[in-house]
């Protein structure tokens, strides 16, 4: 089954590198074909996470946080990889093959 790359081109993931969970949802973009959501860094050291900006879109001092096309934000990295698989309407949620069934859940952080 072959999955076409998803268009996103309104939203946006704020994350900072030096941080896990946003990580996870990389990961997931890049597994699920999502290519066209723009990554924007965020210094979580510097405090660009607490500006009054960043917590107007996301609510709370997280990363990572998904700017919805309306400006609302996520800011749990689950929340934002089930927001991009069940909005996307994508064929395919789970991986076919088992050795990649175990990758998904261990990245889920269940077993």
């Amino acid at each position: 089954m072959n999955l076409r790359p998803l268009k996103l081109e309104t939203m946006k993931l704020y994350q900072s590198k030096r941080a896990p969970n946003p990580r996870r949802v990389r990961w997931f973009m890049a597994e699920k074909g999502i290519e066209d959501i723009e990554i924007v860094e965020v210094d979580i050291f510097g405090g660009d996470h607490r500006t009054p900006d960043y917590l107007s879109m996301a609510g709370l001092p997280n990363a990572p946080a998904l700017e919805l096309d309306d400006g609302t934000g996520i800011t749990e990295s689950i929340a934002i990889c089930r927001h991009c698989q069940t909005n996307q309407h994508l064929v395919r949620c789970r991986p076919s093959q088992p050795k990649n069934a175990h990758n998904a859940n261990a990245l889920r952080g269940t077993n």
